[in-house]
């Protein structure tokens, strides 16, 4: 030891700091545009008519990029054909809206991607995966809460009387919503959409010229599922867009290098992870219970499962979205084969809000997340929320950890062996409830010579 300690003390070099003659490299000539995309089969969408937009993606010359990583969807909402003027508020923020997310291929048909009840997704993975100081942020762009509210009473170990105890919650009470059903109300809001394709694993830019064209579609999700309000609820798209940058790189004779490279290698690859949804149903007895979940993938990176008592799902008066439960878990395990996962079954008795053995279970969600023990590490979920209206079941089940954006296919393969996959729990429900699931899978994207995209499962 003390040998290579001698050797690497012979080895010296500057630190990068003071490396004044190391230049980055020139960029090729290029330029860059915001484009927006229009929907194709009309500008009004409700959710009992005309419920699904279409938004086809193109763009010409072999030399053109889709940025997938900086685009976004823009809405121009309203609540103008609500039968009453009661105020109603979103569920969380404007993905509420999107029942179903779908990206296919213009050229063959070929289905990209398709996230069935992504609002779900979405609200859940913006509560665990966004820091509180960035809340204005998000409310003055995509309708969230804007803040964390100070809330809560309780009694002090000791104390004689009821004293304030601040508590940090995110409430979604506080998003944005209709004062009510003029067009006065209407709003105008932005969203970026969880997408393995569009912000796939190395970040490249999507080679749209190349290809014939992606499409967008999008399904609206009922008002009583999005929206909360005292008395009605209802809302109207009154136009849709998918803005982003089209990259034009024009230096080098580029597009000649790329029409060669596409035919030598007979096509363009690169690795994403997407979301699939699986739903099931619970009944309220007391022990346990197998949630089958099943998902067929090449690798499985990640499981997650949230609780929602099934009455409420569809309530005009509750946040159907934003409250996932508990049901007084006792322990947990997913399995998958003839394995268990994680090795220990995760033990969390949830007897109340205060709960003070739920950090296990607090901890598989941000690992799950990307979240454990990192520095960087943002959640709007407190211990007292998490044990009452914002649980989640999570498992990571990555080989590598630290290797997704250097590697593919890190997680494991549940489709040679046509593993079974199931989520085991033992709870006590106070109703029947309805259990979504979302497994992250990684997945091969390929466009072919013939400028056609596929996937891979």
């Amino acid at each position: 030891m003390e040998q290579v300690g001698s050797q690497q003390k012979s080895v010296v070099a500057l630190p990068d700091s003071v490396k004044y003659a190391r230049l980055p490299q020139k960029a090729v000539a290029g330029h860059s545009s915001l484009r927006r995309y229009a929907s194709s089969n009309g500008t009004e969408f409700t959710p009992d008519n005309n419920n699904i937009i279409r938004i086809p993606i193109t763009s010409s010359g072999i030399n053109s990029f889709l940025d997938g990583a900086h685009s976004y969807l823009q809405f121009k909402i309203s609540a103008d054909n609500k039968a009453t003027n009661a105020a109603q508020k979103l569920d969380s923020g404007i993905w509420a809206v999107i029942q179903r997310y779908r990206l296919i291929d213009r050229n063959s048909g070929a289905i990209l991607e398709d996230v069935n009840n992504y609002n779900l997704l979405h609200s859940t993975l913006f509560k665990y995966q966004t820091d509180p100081s960035k809340l204005c942020h998000h409310n003055a762009v995509s309708g969230t809460p804007s803040s964390m509210q100070i809330t809560g009473t309780g009694v002090v170990d000791g104390a004689a009387s009821v004293v304030t105890c601040n508590v940090s919650t995110y409430k979604p009470e506080l998003s944005r919503g209709f004062a009510g059903n003029t067009a006065a109300s209407d709003m105008t809001l932005c969203m970026p959409l969880i997408s393995g394709f569009l912000s796939n694993t190395k970040g490249l830019y999507v080679a749209l010229g190349a290809s014939g064209g992606i499409e967008l579609e999008i399904t609206l999700a009922s008002a009583l599922s999005c929206m909360v309000s005292a008395e009605d609820a209802n809302y109207k798209i009154k136009s849709a867009h998918f803005y982003a940058p089209i990259v034009h790189i024009t230096g080098d004779d580029f597009s000649a290098s790329m029409a060669q490279m596409v035919s030598v290698m007979g096509g363009l690859s690169m690795t994403g992870s997407t979301y699939e949804n699986f739903v099931s149903n619970t009944d309220n007895a007391e022990g346990e219970k197998v949630v089958n979940i099943p998902v067929q993938c090449r690798s499985l990176r990640a499981l997650m499962s949230v609780s929602r008592t099934t009455a409420n799902v569809a309530a005009v008066t509750l946040y159907g979205l934003s409250t996932t439960l508990p049901n007084a878990t006792t322990q947990y395990n997913y399995r998958i084969g003839d394995s268990m996962y994680p090795p220990s079954r995760v033990q969390c008795i949830v007897a109340n809000a205060d709960a003070n053995n739920t950090a296990n279970a607090y901890q598989q969600a941000l690992l799950a997340t990307g979240q454990l023990n990192s520095i960087h590490a943002q959640t709007l979920i407190n211990n007292s929320q998490f044990n009452t209206d914002s649980w989640v079941y999570a498992v990571d089940t990555e080989a590598y950890l630290n290797e997704t954006a250097n590697v593919s296919h890190t997680g494991l393969d549940v489709l040679n062996g046509n593993l079974q996959v199931a989520l085991e729990v033992d709870n006590k429900p106070d109703n029947a409830q309805r259990v979504d699931t979302f497994a992250l899978k990684e997945v091969l994207y390929y466009l072919d010579a013939n400028g056609s995209f596929s996937v891979s499962r």
